[in-house]
């Protein structure tokens, strides 16, 4: 009977390690799926785009199914463990009753079947618990990259922002952006001027553009207009109030006292031409040197001082300061 019974507990133990091996099997198939999926990652480790980053990492819901699974492993273990103790102890019982040559090897070599499949089990436990830290390691790296990605894009964005405003391969677009500065301080110079010789016209810069001018026409409601509008005798007003504001803007660290002028006074008519040669004068006054090349007979009467140029025979000219 005890032999019966020895053999029943045998059975038992059988039916144990089979169901233990299709747990295995279950466990090894579940281990080689997520083997497959880590090599697939690894094989993107070369984080060549963020989403390559995050399918190296596993997912959350994932890691805990890998920690969930490994605690079974554990307690599979300790049942297991449980189970070689109680089939070693039967085994014992069975040994101290006279058994058969054949039912005593056929018990050894279950047992050591038994302690294989447990050395086995254990190996996949730990390599679980492996890969559980090294995806825990790959995530504190991931979130490290992704940081040093997030600083990197704020960098980015600042300089694409100043690369928008004046950026170009030849450095055209901040040339024209820093030459749009300075046009639009002398702009305000000229126009000081600008509104002592012909009060009608304010020059402005063209919004949108960094070095196109427009003129304002106060007596037309302000109306905007090219300055390919303007008359020749109006464009000289506006080119000499440019002039001037060069003038002071090029003598803001220099006292410029000289300022030549030639000609454009012929398409002047006379009320115009007074108010430009009054303010040359009033400019005259103030210190500075104006001299005027022109064949205008008006501006010879009005300027006492003169340097002119006599033609002679023979191709050859004298001149003579008055």
């Amino acid at each position: 009977m005890e032999q019966a019974h020895s053999k029943e507990q045998l059975a038992l133990t059988r039916q144990r390690l089979e169901s233990s091996k299709t747990q295995l099997a279950a466990n090894q198939k579940t281990v080689e799926e997520l083997e497959s999926s880590l090599k697939l990652g690894l094989a993107k480790a070369g984080f060549e785009s963020l989403e390559a980053l995050r399918s190296a990492i596993l997912p959350t819901q994932e890691a805990e199914r890998i920690e969930a699974l490994s605690e079974r492993m554990k307690l599979r273990e300790v049942e297991v463990r449980q189970e070689e103790k109680m089939a070693k102890m039967a085994l014992e019982a069975a040994l101290a009753k006279p058994l058969a040559t054949e039912n005593e090897q056929e018990t050894e070599a279950k047992v050591a079947s038994l302690e294989a499949e447990l050395q086995a089990l254990q190996q996949e436990v730990g390599a679980l618990n492996q890969q559980l830290k090294d995806n825990e390691t790959r995530k504190a790296e991931g979130e490290a990259i992704l940081q040093q990605i997030e600083n990197q894009r704020l960098v980015y964005n600042r300089w694409a922002a100043v690369h928008d405003l004046i950026g170009s391969h030849d450095g055209s677009k901040f040339r024209k952006f820093a030459q749009g500065l300075t046009l639009q301080k002398l702009v305000q110079l000229a126009n000081v001027h600008l509104e002592n010789l012909y009060g009608r016209y304010f020059v402005v810069k063209r919004p949108g553009e960094d070095l196109e001018l427009d003129i304002v026409d106060t007596y037309q409601a302000d109306n905007v207009r090219s300055m390919m509008t303007l008359s020749g005798g109006e464009s000289f007003l506006v080119s000499l109030a440019l002039a001037l504001g060069l003038s002071d803007l090029a003598g803001r660290n220099a006292n410029i006292r000289s300022l030549f002028i030639d000609e454009g006074f012929g398409t002047l008519d006379d009320q115009t031409l007074d108010l430009a040669i009054c303010t040359l004068e009033n400019l005259q006054a103030k210190g500075k040197t104006i001299g005027i090349i022109s064949h205008v007979k008006e501006l010879k009467e009005r300027i006492s001082t003169q340097v002119r140029v006599l033609k002679k025979g023979g191709g050859t000219s004298v001149v003579e300061v008055v």
